[in-house]
């Protein structure tokens, strides 16, 4: 018998009758395609050691490789994985969680993507991450993580960095761990490097800062050693680390003013999403709908709080309706599509809401409550802040003389960032 059919059809304990199920036919099944109910319905994790003879993923009998141990999750529908010894990847396995079962349980990346995969208790993640991609990478309670070849966005938690070195060579790469050892290497032509060391403990350098955009900001209790060959850029001490031996023409700032430059600075980290109450336009008692295409003006409207610094992010245009009336001696409509449109103190016009071909039917010398229109693309690129709106219906058209709209109100429905 393979480990896997012992895997799909050992006895369900608590359940002493067995009963047919469907099984799905995985790799290395090697069954009929049916089996017993069994615990394995009940895993949360796969157990893989290399020195088993090949089990079902239990703690108490491993599988052996991690293509078993994928094969398995998949069967199972769960995504864990606990590591017995040292591994390295042998295929792509995005999405997983690696865990750690023995002291010595170690990964290497190998070249293969593990994005949005979380490491826990282990001895890394290390090695060559893949070169295609900048995967994400969290490490909780991992020790010696690094070093790790390619691109990577790391999110470590109570994680500690082997003594290793760093190559920071973009904006905005930030860390919380701790480190001993570990040199931070700013890439001396780069421009714009941003490191911050949130919470960091231990002993760490810092080399090559070359540049009047080279930035490090640390927090924490760390010991920063600044070489010599820092010639350049600012040190920020948030906290209360110790920064020894600065480079020459390195700037030192040990003052906590500093967080407002912070702030300033990683703005894009951190953007604060909000919605703007909706901006009304002034009522209008009646807009006249023809059967000849004629551009038709709707209330403008004027927008006025917006904060200083904010920038829209998404913004829609609303027409509230209060009643419409056909005086035709038939069924009246809009004839073909057509937009409602919007410029900004008086420039170009932009679409901002389709009215569709046959919309808003209504017979002959009849009046009806009204409705409320919500465009669905988004003018943010248009509605760019504070300002007045010119709001209109592009060559207007209905079939018969007239359609009346009553009681016309436009909005528009704003979210910004700040």
């Amino acid at each position: 018998m393979s480990w896997l059919d012992e895997f799909l059809d050992r006895p369900h304990y608590n359940q002493p009758t067995p009963i047919k199920i469907s099984r799905p036919q995985i790799p290395f099944s090697g069954g009929k395609g049916y089996g017993t109910t069994n615990m394995a319905d009940y895993q949360e994790s796969v157990y893989v050691d290399a020195a088993s003879p090949g089990g079902n993923g239990t703690r108490q009998k491993p599988c052996a490789t991690l293509a078993q141990a994928r094969a398995i999750c998949v069967a199972l529908g769960i995504n864990k994985v606990m590591l017995i010894g040292a591994w390295a990847l042998d295929a792509d396995m995005a999405g997983y969680i690696f865990e750690g079962a023995s002291i010595d349980a170690a990964l290497d990346l190998a070249a293969f993507s593990a994005d949005d995969s979380t490491f826990v208790n282990l001895i890394g993640p290390y090695g060559i991450a893949h070169a295609a991609t900048v995967d994400t990478l969290r490490a909780v309670n991992c020790r010696g993580v690094g070093p790790i070849t390619n691109p990577v966005d790391l999110i470590m938690e109570s994680s500690a960095l082997a003594a290793v070195t760093i190559h920071i060579n973009a904006a905005l790469t930030s860390f919380n761990s701790s480190a001993q050892g570990t040199i931070i290497d700013f890439d001396v032509a780069a421009a714009a490097c941003e490191v911050g060391l949130y919470g960091f403990s231990g002993t760490i350098e810092v080399e090559n800062m070359a540049q009047a955009t080279h930035f490090l900001y640390l927090s924490g209790n760390c010991v920063l050693g600044v070489n010599v060959n820092c010639t350049a850029g600012e040190i920020v001490n948030l906290g209360s680390a110790g920064v020894l031996g600065p480079g020459g023409g390195v700037t030192i700032t040990e003052t906590y003013s500093a967080v407002s430059s912070l702030i300033t600075t990683l703005a894009k980290l951190a953007r604060v999403r909000c919605t703007h109450a909706p901006q009304w336009g002034a009522l209008t008692e009646e807009i006249q709908l023809t059967d000849g295409a004629t551009d038709t003006a709707l209330p403008q409207i004027v927008v006025s709080k917006i904060p200083t610094g904010a920038t829209p992010t998404c913004v829609k245009l609303g027409v509230k309706i209060g009643a419409v009336e056909n005086t035709g001696a038939g069924v009246n409509k809009f004839n073909g599509a057509q937009y409602i449109q919007i410029n900004k103190d008086a420039g170009g016009w932009n679409n901002a809401l389709l009215i569709p071909d046959d919309f808003m039917a209504i017979g002959a010398a009849t009046r009806e409550g009204g409705d409320v229109l919500m465009g669905t693309i988004d003018i943010s690129a248009i509605v760019t802040g504070n300002g007045t709106y010119t709001i209109q219906i592009h060559d207007a058209l209905v079939d018969l003389d007239f359609m009346l709209w009553n009681n016309v109100q436009t909005f528009l429905l704003i979210e910004y960032s700040i």
